[in-house]
């Protein structure tokens, strides 16, 4: 009702906060099929000596490719394939590109949309060497910084780190489900040349909670909760890591993110989740100017039933509501459909 998201933008094919429209004119509904979401996945097994294995993952999807008014989507919808994950990994080790170790994937809920709580969840696949001991892993992972220019603007995407993203994660596990703490420590680095040359970086930390509790039957609570520089890592980089000063200085842009699931087996092949999620974040107003966002959150309500093992049809309706620090907002209303055979 606060504008339309233009065909090009990827918030058309599942939900981005960032992209909820605020001060537009009611343009209507939009209706959109695709089958984006497809994913091919290969993978190698060997053993080795001392009882261990070297396995390798390959994984795409079809992402990349826009939805809009082009020659495919009249003709052929024809989509470009993009590498999820690809990586090799033993019983201690794991390199290549995979899910970022300040991920929890195993607390996202179960939903119709690409990710789901995307406003209070961490969602990042990156390229990082990971050692893994028991419940415990450290690695290092590849860092950029998104930068705000001063007083607003185009986003800045600098890839001039130095140093990787440190990330460090424990997991408790038992009957009644787990729980996983996780702490990021990393260095944000913008550098240019020529006039009015900007060099200058600051180092970060956030940290977060997350978990699985089993409760009534099978029914489950899944949860996260986040706090410190979030910046790319959340809401599917809803905010920026820094923003910069009248000096060329960089100044941390923190907040705190999170969603709480709830999922109910109504029968063994009926299902519901029913989840809230939020960010909000602490901007500098006199840095970032009026337009920078401030807050966003989501209510959603899903209903999945397979019919036979592996076939998922559901149904999913969501509100989302995104916030500028000037106080403006505007708000997000979407009924998604979905089918899903594994195999």
């Amino acid at each position: 009702p606060d504008g339309e998201i233009p065909d090009q933008e990827s918030g058309r094919e599942y939900y981005v906060p960032g992209q909820t429209p605020v001060n537009g004119l009611d343009e209507g509904t939009d209706f959109d099929f695709h089958v984006k979401q497809t994913r091919l996945i290969a993978g190698t097994e060997t053993p080795f000596g001392d009882g261990d294995k070297v396995k390798t993952h390959f994984e795409v999807d079809f992402f990349t490719s826009s939805l809009g008014t082009t020659s495919p989507q009249n003709i052929t919808n024809g989509y470009q394939p993009q590498l999820r994950q690809a990586f090799f990994q033993t019983k201690h080790w794991l390199v290549g590109q995979a899910w970022s170790t300040f991920q929890d994937t195993g607390a996202l809920p179960e939903a119709a949309d690409f990710i789901g709580p995307t406003d209070g969840t961490v969602f990042i696949r990156q390229a990082q060497v990971r050692y893994t001991y028991g419940g415990f892993s450290i690695a290092a992972e590849n860092p950029a910084t998104t930068v705000l220019p001063y007083t607003g603007g185009q986003r800045i995407s600098s890839d001039d780190n130095v140093f990787p993203d440190i990330i460090g994660r424990y997991t408790w596990k038992g009957d009644w489900g787990n729980v996983t703490a996780a702490g990021l420590f990393r260095e944000l680095k913008y550098e240019t040349t020529g006039t009015n040359a900007i060099n200058d970086s600051t180092y970060t930390a956030a940290g977060s909670l997350s978990g699985k509790f089993m409760v009534f039957g099978k029914d489950d609570i899944r949860w996260m909760i986040l706090g410190g520089n979030l910046g790319r890592y959340v809401g599917l980089n809803f905010t920026n890591d820094a923003v910069l000063d009248a000096s060329g200085s960089l100044e941390s842009i923190d907040g705190w993110a999170g969603y709480i699931a709830y999922r109910h087996l109504w029968t063994d092949r009926l299902r519901s989740s029913l989840f809230y999620a939020m960010g909000d974040y602490d901007n500098d107003i006199n840095l970032t100017g009026p337009n920078a966002n401030q807050a966003s959150e989501s209510w959603t309500f899903n209903l999945f039933y397979s019919p036979i093992p592996k076939l998922d049809i559901g149904a999913e309706y969501r509100w989302a509501k995104r916030e500028i620090e000037s106080g403006d907002d505007g708000t997000l209303t979407r009924i998604q459909l979905t089918s899903k055979y594994s195999f």
